[in-house]
């Protein structure tokens, strides 16, 4: 089997029905959503509809594509929460798809514990921070407040 087709971003990114929670925002080449078992109010996925193993796969069409929904997201997540920092991350270690975790730290989490050691917290998933339908309701009032744009595949995509 090729690292693609055993590749779970890639199975996402090719199926007929969005992913749980629905899709964010989508355009031809990459697409935003809530990470299944990373459900942490406000907190995202972007990943490269193809199958790119980092940044350096990534050619200037895919960088400007990622760049962009990596900025709508985090202006839409910083006027939802009033949070003016926004993190992103991402190792490819497991999962050598592109992807990168976007997202603020949360309110409950004191200043002496953001940075470093939160980004620890977020990528080993940490279930005190995880509330399901927080993060769910959060997706959907920042996938209204990205609307539709021109190439957006979320349209039509509901999501389940």
């Amino acid at each position: 089997m090729s690292a693609a087709a055993d590749c779970g971003f890639c199975r996402r990114a090719a199926a007929a029905a969005p992913p749980s929670g629905g899709w964010i925002d989508r355009d031809e080449l990459v697409g935003t959503f809530l990470l299944p078992g990373c459900e942490i109010p406000g907190w995202v996925c972007v990943q490269t509809n193809a199958h790119l193993e980092g940044w350096a796969a990534l050619d200037a069409a895919h960088c400007a594509a990622v760049a962009a929904a990596i900025g709508r997201v985090s202006r839409a997540l910083a006027a939802l929460t009033g949070e003016s920092r926004v993190y992103t991350y991402g190792m490819g270690e497991r999962f050598p798809h592109f992807h990168q975790m976007v997202g603020p730290p949360p309110a409950a989490v004191p200043p002496a514990d953001r940075g470093a050691p939160l980004l620890a917290r977020v990528a080993s998933r940490d279930p005190e921070l995880a509330d399901r339908d927080a993060a769910l309701h959060l997706a959907a009032r920042l996938r209204e407040s990205i609307g539709p744009r021109r190439g957006d595949r979320t349209a039509n995509e509901h999501h389940r």
